[in-house]
Parts: structure tokens; sequence; C-alpha cells
């Protein structure tokens, strides 16, 4: 999808919604959720690359927006511990 339309992203992402939804009706438990984390991945992926240029930015300001969203997964797997940790005893 390197020179991509916005159009044909846009249908891409819609149709990794419907993958989105029907794969919540399909799958449960473990496999649902990582199902559901790598189509999240691919569409913020592609909204990245087509919407928000970083196809046309030097490898700097990519390697930036990558360090950006290694550090969100750092925070959200912070709060994750501290969520999953709460009212367990002894803890």
């Amino acid at each position: 999808m390197r020179n991509a339309s916005p159009v044909a992203v846009w249908i891409a992402l819609l149709l990794l919604l419907a993958l989105t939804l029907a794969a919540s009706f399909v799958f449960s438990g473990l496999v649902g959720l990582c199902l559901a984390l790598a189509i999240a991945a691919a569409k913020s992926g592609l909204v990245f690359w087509r919407y928000m240029h970083l196809r046309d930015v030097s490898g700097l300001l990519r390697v930036a927006a990558l360090g950006a969203t290694f550090w969100m997964i750092v925070l959200f797997a912070f709060v994750a511990a501290d969520y999953l940790t709460r009212g367990l005893p002894g803890v």
C-alpha cells in the first residue's frame, strides 16, 4: 500500500473493523484478546502510515513515532498490572 489512496485505506480500515466485529463473536478469552490487539495494531499502522503522513517523512521522525508508541504500550502495561493486582490478598 505504498501509494494507496485515502479511500483505499479507509476501505481497508472498514474491512478490519468488520473483522474485529466478527472475531468478537467467534473468539473469546486470550485468543480473542490477542486477535483484537493484532487487528488494532494493523489499523493504527494504517492510520499512522497514511493519514499521519509517516510515509513522507524522514527516518528520525518515524523512529520518534515508534518510540512514542512503545512508551504508550509500557504505560498501558503498568496500568494493567496495577489494575490486575488490586484486591489480591497479600499484595
